[in-house]
């Protein structure tokens, strides 16, 4: 797949990409970006079923995944994410930043205050949005990570400081926080059990 990372990065397949501040982009695969990064094309990943929105340290999830470390996130399915600034990698395309966007087929347009059409639109402003066709890095779950790890999927085990782990439900996190579906939260030295997984944070 596609990795693209950096502050104000495009990266597009068929489509076209006009950046600005202020951006309106119009056709099929088209992807406007001002100040995020947009990445456009079949099979570009970041989303499923649900977004991943990413701060410093980035969680990608997948099914039986393992995060370890104080800023690191580790993910099933071939992809890997680790470090402050993140990296994704798997079969499908990542894209990263601290406001990244992620397109398929439809149209994505970006900028301060953000405005999208086209049939999967995606519109974001800081924050990351990532749409299209087959896309992967999260499944039916949707994570949203900010400084703090975050490790998602079934039978997931994640330890490290401020880490979470959540099973197939949503889990948003902050600062040290930790949700799951039978969810037990708590700030540091959070221990959490899913479907027989096991959660230590020291």
């Amino acid at each position: 797949g596609t990795v693209t990372t950096g502050n104000s990065t495009t990266t597009t397949g068929n489509g076209t990409t006009t950046t600005g501040n202020s951006t309106t982009t119009t056709g099929n695969s088209t992807v406007t970006t001002g100040n995020s990064t947009t990445t456009t094309g079949n099979g570009t990943v970041t989303t499923g079923n649900s977004t991943t929105t990413t701060g410093n340290s980035t969680t990608t999830t997948g099914n039986s995944t393992t995060t370890t470390g104080h800023g690191t996130t580790t993910t099933g399915n071939g992809t890997t994410v680790t470090g402050n600034s993140t990296t994704t990698t798997g079969n499908s395309t990542t894209t990263t930043g601290n406001s990244t966007i992620t397109t398929g087929n439809g149209t994505t347009t970006t900028g301060n205050s953000t405005t999208t059409t086209g049939n999967s639109t995606v519109t974001t402003g800081n924050s990351t949005t990532t749409t299209g066709n087959g896309t992967t890095a999260t499944g039916n779950s949707t994570t949203t990570t900010g400084n703090s790890t975050t490790t998602t999927g079934n039978g997931t085990t994640t330890t490290g400081n401020s880490t979470t782990t959540t099973g197939n439900g949503t889990t948003t996190i902050t600062n040290s926080t930790t949700t799951t579906n039978s969810s037990t939260t708590t700030g540091n030295g959070t221990t959490t059990m899913i479907m027989g997984t096991t959660t230590v944070v020291m």
